[in-house]
């Protein structure tokens, strides 16, 4: 007996355009993040102004975030 699994269709898995979260990085910079969430990399940076949006980290002078945090955000946004 063989069971096969459909994949699923959330905004974390695979999207309309081509964009598959397993090709994104652990940590991403500012252009990987606005380029796989499609915004402009100032509303990334207003974002994090005020207090909204992934949450950023330091790593030494440069910003990155957390591919697991960013998916969570995402999830959040889905289910509200």
């Amino acid at each position: 007996m063989t069971t096969e699994t459909t994949p699923s269709t959330t905004l974390t898995d695979d999207l309309a355009d081509g964009r598959h979260v397993t090709d994104l990085p652990d940590l991403l910079t500012i252009d990987e993040l606005s380029n796989y969430l499609q915004v402009p990399k100032q509303t990334i940076y207003y974002w994090q102004k005020i207090g909204s949006g992934p949450k950023p980290f330091k790593l030494g002078k440069h910003l990155r975030w957390n591919k697991r945090a960013v998916l969570e955000w995402l999830h959040k946004l889905e289910a509200a």
